[in-house]
C-alpha cells in the first residue's frame, strides 16, 4: 500500500483540537494498469484536509478485494501500540474513491454494501458493459443500493460518453439515497493525474483543478460532519 496522512496526526483540522483526534479514511482504487503514484496530487490534497488516505498497489482493483484489504490494514495498524497510526485511525468513518476501472471497482463495493465503507465517490468510471466485465457491476444494479449508502459521481463532457454513463447509474439509485452527480465542461479521462496541470497527459485537458473542491467537500461532509458544505450539493430527490 501507499498511504498519504497529515503532518499533524491526532489534529482536528475542522476544531483546532491538538491532540486526541481520530482520522477518517479514504481508500483509492487505481485505474486500469496505472500506479497510486499518478494520483499523487490528488490525494496529497485529500489527507491534507485532515484525511488518512491508502491505496493499494493493484493495477487491476476488480471487484474490490485488495481496496477492502487496504481499508482493513490501516485499521489494524490503529490499533496497534507503537505504530505511528496508533489511535489515529477512525474505523466508523471510511470512504471510497477511484478512477477508471478504480470507480467501477467502488461501485461494485457500494452495490456489495461492503464494509467498513459508508460513502464512496468514483471518478470516470466505464460505462455499464465494461464496469461488468472487469468488477462485476452494472446501473441496474444500483436501485439495490442501501439508503444508507451515498454516491458523488464525477465525470467531464470530454470523456466520450462519461457524462451520460454518469447519469445513468445516478437515475439507476433510488432517490431514498444520497447521490449526487458532477460533470466538468472540458475535462477528460485523465485529467485527475494532473499535478496540477497535464504535462505530457494525452488525455488530459485542463488537469486536476476541477476535482479538487466538490470531492473534498462531499468526503467533509459525509466523513467529517463538516454540515456547512451541505448547502453546495443539490441531491437526487430534491
Amino acid at each position: 500500500c501507499d498511504i498519504w496522512y497529515p503532518t499533524d496526526l491526532g489534529r482536528n483540522p475542522m476544531t483546532g483540537q491538538r491532540t486526541g483526534f481520530q482520522h477518517p479514511v479514504i481508500v483509492w482504487a487505481n485505474g486500469t494498469g496505472s500506479a497510486s503514484s499518478k494520483y499523487d496530487y490528488y490525494l496529497r490534497h485529500l489527507a491534507s484536509w485532515g484525511f488518512i488516505v491508502i491505496a493499494s498497489r493493484d493495477l487491476f482493483t476488480g471487484a474490490g478485494g485488495t481496496t477492502i484489504d487496504a481499508a482493513n490494514h490501516i485499521i489494524e495498524r490503529g490499533n496497534v501500540r507503537g505504530d505511528i497510526f496508533f489511535g489515529k485511525v477512525d474505523p466508523a468513518h471510511v470512504g471510497a474513491s477511484g478512477h477508471s476501472q478504480g470507480g467501477a471497482t467502488v461501485l461494485r463495493l457500494a452495490v456489495s454494501n461492503a464494509a467498513p465503507f459508508s460513502t464512496f465517490v468514483p471518478i470516470h468510471g466505464p460505462g455499464s458493459f465494461f464496469a461488468r466485465l472487469c468488477c462485476g457491476v452494472t446501473n441496474r444494479q444500483m436501485a439495490d443500493i442501501s439508503e444508507d449508502t451515498s454516491i458523488l459521481f464525477m465525470g467531464g463532457f470530454g470523456d466520450r460518453d462519461n457524462a451520460r454513463e454518469n447519469r445513468a447509474y445516478y437515475d439507476a439509485m433510488t432517490n431514498e439515497a444520497t447521490k449526487a452527480v458532477g460533470i466538468l465542461n472540458t475535462s477528460k479521462h485523465d485529467d485527475i493525474q494532473g499535478s496540477p496541470d497535464c504535462g505530457r497527459i494525452a488525455s488530459c485537458s485542463v488537469g486536476i483543478e476541477g476535482y479538487l473542491g466538490y470531492p473534498t467537500a462531499w468526503f467533509m461532509w459525509k466523513l467529517q460532519g463538516a454540515t456547512d458544505v451541505r448547502g453546495a450539493f443539490r441531491l437526487g430527490g430534491e
